[in-house]
């Protein structure tokens, strides 16, 4: 079987093709993730603060959230849990919990999970230095 275009028109063709696909928007194509989520850390006078930050894709979300913090340390351990309801506009990030530790930032462990329409997407940050 032989081609009905020659082979001179193959080059331009495919560069065409090539700047076509370039020149698509980031994720064309693909679905963007529509939730996600990240446990943000910073260190200040008072210790440790933690940060349960969710972000929303191309389209808004709504739904639960729960962060748990656990420490432990030569004092004893701690476990802090925070939850609720979450509601995201399209291209939103929202702070949903914030947690402050003692001065000392080693040992402790965070898990944020978010639950919305059927779906759930977690995140988790060990903390201190080295961990």
């Amino acid at each position: 079987m032989s081609c009905p275009f020659p082979r001179s028109a193959w080059g331009p063709a495919l560069i065409a093709l090539a700047l076509t696909g370039a020149m698509s928007p980031p994720g064309a194509g693909r679905d963007a993730a529509p939730l996600s989520c990240r446990i943000a850390t910073g260190t200040g006078a008072q210790g440790v603060t933690l940060e349960a930050r969710a972000m929303a894709g191309a389209q808004g979300a709504e739904g639960l959230y729960s962060l748990e913090v656990t420490r432990n340390g030569a004092s004893g351990s701690t476990a802090i849990r925070q939850g609720g309801d979450f509601s995201l506009r399209a291209g939103e990030t929202a702070v949903l919990g914030q947690v402050t530790l003692g001065p000392d930032p080693r040992g402790y462990a965070a898990r944020l999970v978010l639950r919305w329409d059927g779906n759930e997407i977690s995140c988790a940050a060990p903390g201190g230095p080295g961990e």
